[in-house]
C-alpha cells in the first residue's frame, strides 16, 4: 500500500509532466498574469465611491437588509440586490470584503468561463488562448470588474449556460452531476439567472433558441412536434399582448421597444469602440482581426452550404456548430439594438451578450491572418505562425490594458465628494432623519437615511409643490450639487438664498484644490414654526 509521501510524489509527477506541454504552460501562466493584473486593479479602486447605477442597486440591497428605505427604479430585477443584501444581513459593510467576494472574484471566474466555453466550441486550442488574452484585458470588462454592477455576473451565468449547452446538450457528454438528456433544463436555469441579474442579457437568448430549434428541426417537422411549437408560438403571442398590461413588466418593454426612434446604424461601431487603439503606433489590430475572422466564418457557411442542411445534435462538425452558434448571437444582438431599442447612444457594455461570439470570431481571424501573411514569403513553419500570432495578442492585449488603465485610473476619485457628503451625514444625522439630494441613490447608500429627490409623481417639482414636501416630511438636510443638474430644477438653487434664514450651510465640498468651484453643498432646515415655506 502506498503511503502519503509517494501519492503526493505522484501527483507532483503529473502536474509536472502536464506543465512541460507548452500549451498548458502558457495557459497556466497567462492566469497567474490576469490574476496579478486583477489584483493589481481591485486593490487601487477598493475604496472609490460608487456611482448612480451602482447605488441604486446597494441601496436596494440595504433596503431588503432594512437599513434604508429605497425602491429600485428602471429596467432592473432586484435579484442583485438581494444577493447583495446578504453582505448586509450577515452585518458585512466594509467595501474591501464585498469588493473581493461581489467583484473580484466574479469576474476571474468570467475569463476562466470564456476559456472553457471556447474550449467547447472549437478543436483548436490557439482560438480558446487567444480568446481569453483578449478577454482578460477588454477595457470595458476590465473597467467594470471594480464596480458593483451586474454585467459580470450575468455575463457569468450566461457563459456557464453555454458551456453546458456545447459540453452536454451538443456534444452530449455528461459533465459533473448534469446529465446530458436533463442539460436543457440547466441551461434555461443558468441563462435564466443570467437574466434575472441583468435583463439585457436575454438578448442573446433568440440565438440559443433559434440554434436549438436548427439542430432539431427533424424532430420539431413531426406530428407532435408540429404540436408542440403551435401551442409554444400561441403562448409568446398571448404573453406579447398581455404583458405590457403587467405594470412590473411595463418599464422593460419600455427599455426594449421605441419605434418612435429611427433605426440605429451607429449599431455597427461597437465593434470598433471595443477594439479601439489608444496607442497611437498601434492600429485597432484586434478590430481588423475581428472582421476577417468573421467574413472568413461567412464564407466558409456559404461554401459548406451542404453541410448546412444536414447539423444535428453531436460532434460532428463542432466548429461549424459553433460559427453558426456565434453568428447567431451577433446578429440576435445586433438586430435587436438596430430595429428595437434604436438607441441614438450606447455603452458598449449593453453588448457584453455578445462577446464571447466577438471574441471567437476576433481570434480566429487572428489565427489566419497570420497563416496567410507567412504564406505570402513561404513560411508554413507552425513555431514561427505561433510567434506571429503571439505577437498580434499581445499587441492587441497591450492596447486594451493601457485603454484599462487610463480609464480606471482617471474615474478613480469620481464623485468622491458625494461619498463624503453621504458620510458626513450618516455621521452627523439621526437614523430617522429625511435628506433632500438629487444624487439620491448615492447619499441613500452612504447615509443610511431616507433621502427624496426634486421629483414629485415622476417630474421635477415646481417651488410650490416642493415647499409642500417640505412642511409635509420636514427634512433635516437639503444637498445642492454640481454632479446631477439635470436632476435638480433650476429654482432649487436659489432656494437657500431665498431661505436664508432658515436653510444655513454646514458643509460644503469642492471640485479644485483652491476651492473656487463648489461640488456640493449641505444646508440644515432649522423649523422655528410649524409651516415656514409657504
Amino acid at each position: 500500500m502506498e503511503n502519503s509521501d509517494d501519492l503526493l510524489k505522484k501527483e507532483n509527477s503529473k502536474i509536472l509532466n502536464w506543465l512541460k506541454n507548452p500549451y498548458n504552460f502558457f495557459i497556466v501562466g497567462l492566469f497567474i498574469l490576469i490574476i496579478i493584473i486583477r489584483f493589481y486593479y481591485f486593490f487601487i479602486t477598493k475604496n472609490q465611491p460608487i456611482w448612480w447605477d451602482e447605488s441604486q442597486y446597494m441601496s436596494e440591497a440595504k433596503n431588503i437588509a432594512g437599513l434604508v428605505k429605497y425602491n429600485l427604479t428602471g429596467p432592473r430585477f432586484p435579484f442583485y440586490p438581494l444577493a447583495m443584501s446578504m453582505f448586509f444581513f450577515l452585518d458585512i459593510k466594509n467595501e474591501i470584503i464585498m469588493r473581493f467576494l461581489a467583484l473580484l472574484i466574479p469576474s476571474l471566474l468570467v475569463i476562466a468561463m470564456v476559456y472553457f466555453c471556447i474550449r467547447q466550441m472549437y478543436n483548436d486550442k490557439k482560438i480558446a488562448a487567444i480568446s481569453t488574452a483578449i478577454a482578460a484585458f477588454l477595457w470595458e470588462n476590465l473597467f467594470y470588474s471594480n464596480r458593483f454592477q451586474t454585467e459580470n455576473p450575468s455575463l457569468l451565468f450566461q457563459l456557464i449556460g453555454i458551456f453546458i449547452f456545447f459540453k452536454c446538450f451538443v456534444k452530449k457528454e455528461d459533465f459533473l452531476f448534469i446529465k446530458s438528456k436533463y442539460s436543457l433544463l440547466w441551461i434555461i436555469l443558468f441563462s435564466g439567472l443570467g437574466v434575472l441579474l441583468r435583463p439585457g442579457t436575454i438578448m442573446a437568448m433568440p440565438a440559443l433558441a433559434l440554434f436549438i430549434i436548427y439542430l432539431n428541426k427533424d424532430k420539431i417537422l413531426t406530428k407532435k412536434g408540429i404540436i408542440v411549437s403551435i401551442i409554444f408560438i400561441a403562448l409568446i403571442i398571448i404573453s406579447l399582448i398581455y404583458a405590457p398590461k403587467i405594470p412590473y413588466v411595463k418599464p422593460f418593454i419600455d427599455y426594449f421597444w421605441h419605434p418612435e426612434n429611427p433605426i440605429a446604424w451607429n449599431t455597427f461601431t461597437v465593434f470598433y469602440g471595443f477594439y479601439q487603439s489608444v496607442i497611437s503606433p498601434i492600429p485597432a489590430i484586434l478590430f481588423y482581426c475581428f472582421l476577417i475572422g468573421i467574413i472568413l466564418v461567412i464564407i466558409n457557411m456559404i461554401i459548406g452550404y451542404e453541410k448546412l442542411k444536414n447539423l444535428k445534435v453531436g460532434k460532428e462538425e463542432l466548429e461549424l456548430k459553433s460559427d453558426i452558434f456565434n453568428l447567431l448571437t451577433i446578429i440576435s444582438v445586433l438586430f435587436i439594438f438596430l430595429f428595437l431599442i434604436r438607441s441614438p447612444t450606447f455603452e458598449y457594455r449593453w453588448y457584453f451578450p455578445l462577446l464571447i461570439a466577438m471574441l471567437a470570431f476576433t481570434a480566429y481571424g487572428i489565427v489566419k491572418i497570420s497563416e496567410f501573411v507567412l504564406s505570402l514569403i513561404g513560411i508554413k513553419d507552425k513555431k514561427i505562425i505561433l510567434v506571429l500570432i503571439i505577437i498580434i495578442t499581445i499587441l492587441g492585449a497591450y492596447n486594451q490594458l493601457v485603454h484599462s488603465d487610463q480609464i480606471i485610473k482617471y474615474k478613480i476619485t469620481s464623485y468622491e465628494q458625494v461619498k463624503d457628503a453621504g458620510l458626513w451625514l450618516y455621521q452627523n444625522s439621526n437614523k430617522n432623519d429625511i435628506i433632500i439630494s438629487a444624487s439620491q441613490p448615492q447619499i441613500t447608500y452612504y447615509s443610511e437615511r431616507f433621502t427624496m429627490d426634486f421629483y414629485i409623481n415622476g417630474s421635477l417639482a415646481n417651488e410650490s409643490e416642493f415647499d409642500k414636501e417640505i412642511n409635509q416630511y420636514k427634512p433635516k438636510y437639503f444637498l445642492l450639487d454640481g454632479f446631477q443638474q439635470d436632476f435638480t430644477p433650476k429654482w432649487a438653487y436659489n432656494w437657500p438664498l431665498i431661505h436664508n434664514d432658515t436653510v444655513i450651510p454646514v458643509m460644503e465640498y469642492f471640485f479644485d484644490q483652491e476651492q473656487k468651484q463648489p461640488a456640493i453643498v449641505i444646508y440644515k432646515i432649522n423649523y422655528n414654526n410649524q409651516n415656514i415655506f409657504k
